[in-house]
């Protein structure tokens, strides 16, 4: 497992993803500036957080606190930036709760999935 192989696999899906999302939100409210900052920031945050973690296979021991620390700042970072733009209007609406929670989702899923098979065979 290499990490040219999550880069393409994460990148391919993200993408395709994100035009179904952009594309079912269009029907409802254009929110396009706000989805496209966020799956910008859910993408580079993985990629890079992903090379932390794959540069970090040979102690074992340590990727769970990597991955549990990388999360919390995940987080933290996407609520510094996006909840005062979100929350302008006092309201956050279920477009909005969406714009974070499946980009969310989808990477701490994959992130996961990749993480479990570089703790099986680390080559």
């Amino acid at each position: 497992m290499t990490f040219n192989k999550f880069f393409i696999l994460y990148s391919l899906i993200l993408f395709l993803l994100f035009q179904s999302h952009h594309f079912f939100l269009d029907l409802s409210k254009n929110n396009s500036n706000l989805i496209q900052k966020s799956y910008i920031f859910f993408y580079l945050f993985s990629i890079l957080f992903f090379l932390l973690i794959y540069l970090k296979t040979k102690k074992n021991s340590q990727l769970a606190g990597v991955y549990l620390f990388g999360s919390v700042v995940k987080l933290v970072a996407f609520f510094f930036i996006f909840r005062p733009i979100i929350y302008r209007d006092n309201f956050i609406d279920k477009h909005e709760i969406s714009i974070f929670l499946i980009p969310y989702i989808f990477s701490s899923a994959f992130m996961i999935f990749f993480i479990s098979k570089l703790m099986v065979n680390p080559n």
